[in-house]
């Protein structure tokens, strides 16, 4: 059984800008994916994009208890939110957020964090896809 197995999950918050709400603004979902299971492990409308931190804080306590296996969720810059963080840690789970070079206040503030430490270069490479 899923629930009790031990997963780690990436949580990314998609558009669906082929659809659009009542107000016209395309569909933002954030999805929770184990992605060795190949299984999307729940999925929570957003009504903007700037909210998707709050939707997966507002439902941590759900997902771990649906989950007790969920040990490490991978994030992001944009969970990269003190309270989130926080909260993840307070159910006894860990995170990773990923940070790119598209974030220079953020990168300049784990350099400050942690000085002397080098970033190391990554172990997977981007693919860009066909975009119609």
């Amino acid at each position: 059984m899923v629930a009790d197995q031990e997963v780690n999950a990436a949580v990314d918050g998609k558009w669906a800008k082929q659809s659009e709400d009542a107000s016209g603004n395309p569909l933002v979902m954030v999805n929770v994916l184990a992605h060795d299971l190949k299984l999307c492990l729940a999925q929570w409308p957003a009504s903007e994009k700037r909210y998707e931190p709050g939707v997966l804080r507002e439902q941590l306590g759900q997902l771990f208890e649906r989950y007790p296996g969920l040990a490490l969720l991978t994030m992001d810059a944009l969970y990269a939110e003190r309270d989130l963080c926080q909260a993840i840690v307070s159910h006894g789970r860990d995170y990773l957020v990923r940070v790119k070079g598209n974030r220079p206040g953020l990168l300049a503030a784990l350099a400050e964090g942690f000085p002397g430490e080098e970033p190391g270069e990554p172990e997977a490479q981007s693919v860009e896809k066909k975009r119609v």
